[in-house]
């Protein structure tokens, strides 16, 4: 493994929750126990990020945080307007981004991610279930500014699709037998969209 680089990370919480019915950065499994964008920050830092951001349309809930929130970009759509965001802001080449809704990040992996991009755009998470669909986890993934004309072009011709854009960049994917030393992809890219989706991440005892 190449010796870990320094990156900056951004967590994007500004989703409509419009499934969840509530804003899902802020759930909490028990009263006494972080919420879900806390679990991700404290992975991210324990993983050695230089500069956390927090990419959001709104900023009063996170502000106890003491972390920058980000906007997205304006007149861009989806996902990619917090990635643009963060590119424009980031004083780092490599930028990891991640969703908040994932609670199951392993901080060993982030650092492996972030010590195998080299002269890529990105690099992107790449796995198949047990029913063989392929899943690519764009939000999961790391960026480098590099990556950002890019992405504004995706933007500019209305391709706001992170998957379709991820097609214009120089992009590394991980995968196979990169993943094994890991915990299962199924587990690890798991995320939180719906009430059902949180009710079983409850009861299966986080």
């Amino acid at each position: 493994m190449e010796q870990r680089t320094t990156f900056c990370a951004f967590i994007l919480a500004g989703g409509r929750n419009s499934r969840m019915g509530t804003n899902k950065a802020l759930l909490r499994t028990a009263a006494d126990s972080p919420n879900l964008i806390e679990r991700v920050i404290d992975r991210v830092r324990s993983a050695g990020a230089q500069y956390i951001y927090i990419l959001a349309n709104e900023s009063d809930p996170y502000n106890y945080l003491a972390l920058p929130v980000l906007h997205d970009e304006a007149g861009v759509q989806g996902p990619l307007a917090g990635v643009i965001s963060g590119l424009r802001a980031s004083p780092c080449d490599h930028n990891l981004t991640l969703a908040c809704d994932m609670p199951n990040i392993e901080v060993g992996f982030i650092s492996y991610m972030t010590s195998v991009i080299g002269d890529y755009d990105a690099l992107v998470p790449r796995w198949a279930d047990e029913r063989g669909n392929l899943h690519l986890e764009p939000l999961h993934a790391v960026y480098r500014r590099s990556a950002l004309p890019k992405m504004e072009s995706c933007a500019s011709r209305g391709e706001f699709a992170l998957h379709s854009c991820l097609k214009h960049l120089h992009v590394r994917y991980i995968e196979g037998a990169q993943l094994l030393p890991f915990k299962p992809a199924r587990f690890m890219f798991r995320n939180l969209n719906s009430q059902a989706e949180w009710k079983d991440f409850v009861s299966d005892g986080p």
